[in-house]
This record gives structure tokens, sequence and C-alpha cells, in this order.
């Protein structure tokens, strides 16, 4: 079996195949893809556009294949890859090198969120991925790709607005949420991060 390192060792950058119109190539690995989902918000952008400040916004790639690990009753990826012209492959390899031997594809997006997978003793979602992030940091700067990630809570809207000053003294920062404790709760860290940041410098915000 071919490792993830030798599969992104293998394919340098001058022949992956150039996607329409001179797109990037997209392929999007995920759990499972569904209304609301998490694939859906992020995914579905790239794949069919959409509106912002009443403006239609085009994508500027091209998703050419997707994986997904579950496909619930209620699931989108099939009809969206009949209607916008990518295929389903059934590995995430095949995704990636699109049938092929060799890596296919300009870049990767990797949602391992939603699904129904069982809960280890700390209630923690066993989701198919790899949480070792530092690993994944160090391997991307070796093998020279950009990684990315991020959430999107701290740059979504705030209602009521709420823009502190910069240097602002900050003291406290409390946050009420909802949902599983793993999930919401890093959501509940994330939402007033615009907020802590711009405390005055040296300032520490105790978080609850």
């Amino acid at each position: 079996m071919t490792s993830r390192r030798r599969l992104l060792q293998a394919a340098p950058a001058a022949l992956w195949p150039a996607a329409a119109a001179g797109k990037k190539r997209i392929a999007v690995i995920a759990t499972e893809y569904r209304l609301d989902s998490h694939a859906d918000v992020i995914a579905g952008r790239l794949i069919k556009g959409y509106e912002y400040e009443g403006m239609r916004r085009e994508p500027a790639v091209q998703v050419v294949s997707m994986y997904t690990d579950q496909v619930p009753h209620n699931d989108l990826s099939r009809a969206l890859a009949a209607k916008y012209g990518f295929k389903i492959y059934p590995t995430v390899r095949q995704a990636l090198t699109l049938g092929g031997d060799q890596l296919a594809v300009d870049s990767v997006v990797l949602i391992g969120e939603h699904g129904n997978y069982p809960d280890n003793e700390k209630g923690q979602k066993l989701y198919p991925r790899y949480p070792k992030a530092k690993q994944m940091y160090d391997e991307s700067r070796e093998l020279r790709f950009p990684l990315m990630a991020r959430s999107s809570l701290p740059v979504s809207w705030r209602h009521p607005p709420l823009e502190l000053d910069s240097g602002a003294p900050v003291e406290r920062a409390v946050t009420v949420f909802f949902g599983g404790k793993e999930a919401y709760g890093f959501h509940a860290q994330e939402a007033p991060q615009p907020q802590k940041t711009r405390r005055a410098e040296g300032d520490r915000a105790e978080h609850v």
C-alpha cells in the first residue's frame, strides 16, 4: 500500500492535469455530505458558488472528485456529482489520483465532521481522521505543500455586532453553548476569539 507521504512525493506539480478554463482541481474528502453539514457549507461553495452581499460569486476552482465515508439517506453528493460533472470514487486514494497512479489534483479539502460514528469514554466522536496536528504540520513543511485549517466562527456575523477597541482591558469572557462538548465546546472557545485578541498586550482574559 502506497503511503500518504509517497503519494505526495510522487507527483510534481508540473505533472498535474489542468482543469477546465485554467481552474485548479480540487478533491473533496468528507465523512458525509448532507444538507447543512460542514461538507455542504464548505465544499458546496466550491461546487456551486455562493451569494455574498447581494452579489453572485462563481467558484474560482473546480471540484473534480469526491470521496464520502458514509452515505446517509439524505445524502446530497451523488446528485451534485451528476449535476456538476465531478466523479465520486470508492476510496480516498482514487479520489486524489482520479483513478490513476499519481496525484492528479491541485488541492484537497478534507472535512472529517458529521456521520454515524461511536464515542470514546471521553465523549469524543471517533471520526476516521488523523488527529496528529503537529505531525501533519511538520509533514506539510517537509513536503513543501501549503496546509490551512481554521474555524469559520471568528469571521462569522455577530448579532448584535460587537467590536472592542484595540487594547481594551478584558478580564473575563463568558460563552454559553449547546450540544456535544467536543464540537460545541471548541466553538465556545472560538466564538469570542475576535474580541479576546483585541485585549491589551500582556493581558490574559479568563474564559468560562
